[in-house]
């Protein structure tokens, strides 16, 4: 689930308020309530996959260290691969 929370991040621009960012990822369906999408954002934090700055109204955005691109043009290179219930992998 925590992926969900990094691709909505990037998805819609990068930087969000704090409070923000809770409900609409609660709006989005990817959590239940904004208190568990504080922990998963502390969880993400704590892999260093999210920042959090500020003090009393906190920003929250992606490690600019990671170097994920969110503005501009984005082009996307993904290969896929399932697992298929026999256990044969199948590629995308």
């Amino acid at each position: 689930m925590e992926e969900k929370y990094t691709v909505e991040m990037a998805i819609t621009g990068g930087t969000w308020d704090l409070k923000k960012f809770c409900d609409h990822v609660v709006e989005k369906g990817l959590s239940y309530s904004t208190e568990s999408s504080r922990t998963i954002l502390d969880h993400l934090e704590t892999k260093g996959l999210v920042v959090k700055e500020g003090h009393y109204r906190k920003m929250v955005k992606l490690n600019p260290e990671m170097g994920i691109q969110v503005e501009g043009t984005v082009l996307v290179d993904i290969k896929l691969s399932n697992y298929i219930a026999n256990g044969s992998k199948e590629s995308n």
